[in-house]
C-alpha cells in the first residue's frame, strides 16, 4: 500500500502507527511522496516485480 504526502509533516507523523497497523495485517507499505519522487522507485520496482512474477505463473 503506498503511503503518499510523507513529504509533508502530517504525512511524516502518521506514517509510523499506519505502517504498525498495516504490518500486523502483514500488508507491504511504501511511504511516498508524488510531489518530491521519494519512494517512487521503491514502489515501482515491487509492481514490476509483483507483474513479472504473476504472468510467469500464468504462463506455467
Amino acid at each position: 500500500m503506498a503511503l503518499n504526502k510523507i513529504d509533508l509533516e502530517e504525512g511524516r507523523g502518521k506514517k509510523a502507527a499506519v505502517e504498525k497497523a498495516l504490518k500486523r495485517k502483514k500488508v507491504k507499505t511504501f511511504p511516498i511522496s508524488a510531489l518530491t519522487g521519494e519512494g517512487i522507485e521503491e514502489l515501482s520496482v515491487y509492481l514490476l516485480n509483483m507483474v513479472k512474477k504473476d504472468s510467469t505463473e500464468l504462463r506455467d
